[in-house]
């Protein structure tokens, strides 16, 4: 609950912090952070750490990618990526916040695989990760869902918590209304929302974005520029067109995707377009489209996280932004702590410096006048110019 990550995430990303892959920096191979991640941290092959790190830069997948890529990574419509010797990667600005301040000192670390090494029990987490980019998963028998939210929502989110730790659950989702996910779509009644915000779980109805075209002369045609999240255009195409050759929907003329690749932009532009026949009821497609096909998804969310080493289920959106700022709230007390520690253990060192400067020139006739180290000392500390 606190950063977000499962244990391979973690470890991608201390391997690309270790070989210094900046927001900033030049694009490494992704074989090269796979094998550095390996080798040193996760020990498990490359078939399950390449797919985890092109995970991690999927826009489609993460609403605030950790991982920027460079290549292949696939796409919405569910085309697998390149091999990593082909693609490259490095940290995005949400990524490298994740590793802001790390350090022994800052949060536990423990020994690797082969006790050669260290590694963080937990990241830092500058950015809210889990409230933001949401995951799923599961393990030991116990599954989790947790849905993405706008970055600026959950950080006025909790400005508020700190400000009032006795927030209600309607001021919170004032602040943070629902779920933004990076694929868009539209959030049908909020029951759902309450249900996992005040009980960790519940179910929330998304829709594509749709609208209905009216060419004139009676021509009409549905165009879809929108899909809900994990829903692929391609797939969903796909869907409609069976529906007709089944002949489970009458009334469609013709079906085209006509979605492309934004290279501008670096994205998937989405525009699927269904064509009514003459006299068919435009509306009456679109309610049979939403009934039969992934332009109405649900998406149930099972707020499930380990919280203090322990498992705990159904957990209320305020009890993880609590957590979450208990956790910022350590890293920055260790993170003071230790830097005032190590100035403490230079104040005398400094104070006898600047007794030094304050009486450069006495100080340089004795030490000149002084045949070798320790003469100048003794000559120092009678004349009060050192304590």
């Amino acid at each position: 609950a606190r950063d977000g990550l499962k244990p391979s995430q973690r470890r991608i990303l201390m391997a690309m912090n270790d070989l210094h892959l900046s927001p900033s920096s030049a694009f490494e191979k992704v074989s090269k952070i796979s094998g550095q991640t390996m080798g040193d941290y996760h020990p498990h092959g490359d078939a399950v750490i390449t797919p985890t790190l092109v995970r991690l830069g999927q826009d489609w997948v993460m609403r605030y990618p950790l991982v920027a890529k460079q290549g292949n990574y696939g796409n919405i419509d569910g085309d697998p990526p390149a091999a990593a010797r082909y693609i490259e990667g490095k940290l995005t600005k949400a990524g490298s916040a994740m590793l802001a301040d790390l350090s022994p000192d800052v949060v536990p670390y423990i020994p690797n695989y082969n006790d050669k090494m260290k590694e963080p029990t937990v990241m830092p987490s500058l950015m809210p990760n889990l409230l933001v980019n949401g995951g799923a998963g599961i393990a030991v028998g116990v599954a989790t869902r947790l849905a993405p939210h706008n970055l600026g929502e959950v950080v006025e989110l909790i400005k508020a918590y700190i400000a009032n730790p006795k927030i209600t659950v309607d001021e919170a989702m004032q602040i943070m209304p629902g779920p933004d996910f990076p694929t868009g779509g539209v959030i049908r009644g909020n029951k759902g929302i309450r249900g996992y915000f005040e009980g960790g779980r519940g179910s929330i109805q998304i829709e594509g974005v749709y609208e209905i075209i009216d060419e004139g002369k009676g021509g009409q045609y549905i165009k879809i520029t929108g899909v809900p999240y994990g829903v692929s255009p391609e797939r969903l195409a796909e869907q409609i067109a069976d529906l007709v050759k089944e002949k489970k929907i009458e009334g469609i003329a013709d079906l085209k995707d006509l979605g492309y690749l934004d290279r501008k932009n670096k994205e998937r532009v989405i525009d699927v377009r269904v064509w009514i026949q003459r006299g068919a009821n435009a509306q009456l497609i679109l309610n049979q489209l939403l009934k039969s096909t992934n332009l109405r998804t649900s998406f149930d969310v099972n707020q499930t996280v380990l919280i203090d080493g322990e498992v705990k289920e159904n957990v209320p959106v305020l009890e993880l932004v609590r957590v979450f700022v208990e956790h910022r709230q350590s890293v920055l007390r260790n993170k003071f702590t230790t830097e005032k520690a190590a100035n403490e253990a230079r104040v005398h060192i400094l104070d006898g410096l600047l007794k030094v400067a304050l009486k450069i020139d006495p100080a340089i006739a004795l030490i000149g006048s002084s045949n070798d180290r320790d003469e100048a000392i003794q000559l120092l500390i009678p004349n009060n110019i050192v304590d």
